[in-house]
């Protein structure tokens, strides 16, 4: 399965890129990726690039280390330049090697333009998926896992309303789910609100299985209720205005 290229995947050739770099000498370029598969990369496809090379020959390409296989090459004439897209396995430790052929000195360029998976199977989807309001704005999402032996973890979306996300990337992540977690609790939400979610498992490689999805709404809050409203009453003294019961006249 060919995945194209993502922002994250580069080629790093060294000092080929940009770079002369001498008769008879090995460049390896090494496919890195941060959040594309890492291990689940077969070949990759590449363009290959020669600028103003000084002497007739050619670029070999072999995958891995030095004891590679030798699998392409792109030949070339002085100060002219060539390109041409190849399909080169990876060796073991995710590499090719690039070696300038020629008595001369080469420019090399090289772009990704994406890779080849080895692992294009999916986990198997989620299994009773249970979605419970427990407060007023705070809903817990119960499932169980798959018995998929490359099973790493389920994904979780929620869109506001009863039609739940469609992709990975519609609707809002609430979480990925390492496993063997099998619950997890969704907080601040509006009260009294219908929430959709998709549960998507998914494997090392980046295959997702079909999502499941569920649909809840959040407890209300309730009515208002007013209690009775309190009396303030004035209590009004008896007692004449001036006059004070603790304060005696003395007569001389």
């Amino acid at each position: 399965m060919f995945a194209h290229r993502l922002s994250t995947v580069v080629v790093s050739i060294v000092p080929g890129i940009g770079l002369a770099f001498p008769a008879q000498a090995s460049a390896p370029a090494a496919a890195r990726e941060s959040s594309s598969p890492k291990t689940n990369v077969s070949a990759v496809r590449l363009t290959l690039t020669v600028v103003d090379p000084t002497r007739a020959g050619g670029i070999v390409v072999f995958h891995g280390g030095h004891d590679g296989k030798r699998i392409s090459s792109v030949p070339f004439r002085p100060e002219r330049t060539v390109g041409r897209v190849i399909v080169a396995p990876v060796g073991a430790d995710g590499s090719i090697r690039l070696v300038n052929g020629s008595a001369g000195t080469v420019q090399l360029d090289a772009d990704v333009a994406g890779y080849y998976r080895t692992d294009v199977t999916s986990p198997r989807p989620r299994s009773a998926v249970a979605i419970s309001p427990q407060s007023s704005g705070l809903l817990l999402l119960q499932w169980t896992n798959p018995a998929d032996p490359d099973f790493t973890g389920v994904m979780i979306r929620r869109s506001q309303g009863s039609v739940p996300p469609v992709s990975a990337t519609d609707g809002t992540l609430v979480v990925d789910v390492a496993a063997p977690g099998e619950t997890s609790t969704d907080y601040g939400l509006i009260a009294g609100t219908t929430y959709s979610y998709a549960l998507s498992a998914h494997d090392g490689a980046s295959n997702d299985a079909v999502a499941a999805i569920g649909t809840a709404t959040t407890k209300s809050n309730g009515p208002l209720h007013r209690g009775a409203q309190p009396e303030w009453r004035i209590a009004r003294s008896r007692t004449p205005v001036g006059h004070d019961p603790d304060h005696r006249t003395q007569r001389r």
